[in-house]
């Protein structure tokens, strides 16, 4: 079980919040393996389970670490992509698109292909339609480069 899907069922919340406390028993230093994503899961977890203290604390910290590191200089569009699930979660609409958006800037592209549901919340925004329609316009520009470089 991974942590690319968030289950609906409250059943499947409970395991994917045992997945993830386990995971960060077992490999505390791997919850930065995709920039920050293992926390902000855990945190998003638990606040579908109603536990908002226990799931806002956790989320707080991330935003804590993600700014420490941006702020010292790490340029990885993965920590500004947390930035801005941990801002959806929370309901900041705002702050979730200017994150999400430096995030594309720097480089992050997987958004449309491996869609989550920490972007629920501003999904239907139309602004957030318009970033997905710009990453997957640079896909593409991308993937004809290479057709053009593979053809000779």
């Amino acid at each position: 079980m991974g942590t690319s899907a968030v289950w609906s069922r409250k059943e499947d919340q409970q395991r994917a919040l045992q997945f993830l406390e386990e995971m960060g028993r077992r490999a505390p230093a791997g919850w930065n393996f995709w920039g920050l994503t293992y926390r902000t899961w855990h945190g998003h977890v638990l606040l579908r389970l109603g536990e908002t203290v226990r799931g806002r604390a956790i989320l707080e910290e991330t935003l804590r670490d993600a700014r420490r590191r941006i702020d010292e200089g790490d340029e990885r569009p993965g920590i500004r992509r947390e930035v801005a699930a941990i801002y959806a979660v929370t309901g900041e609409a705002e702050q979730a698109y200017d994150w999400l958006t430096q995030a594309i800037d720097a480089g992050w592209r997987l958004e449309p292909i491996q869609s989550t549901p920490l972007f629920d919340a501003p999904r239907t925004d139309t602004r957030f339609e318009q970033l997905m329609a710009r990453i997957d316009a640079d896909l593409m520009r991308m993937r004809d480069r290479i057709e053009l470089k593979r053809r000779g």
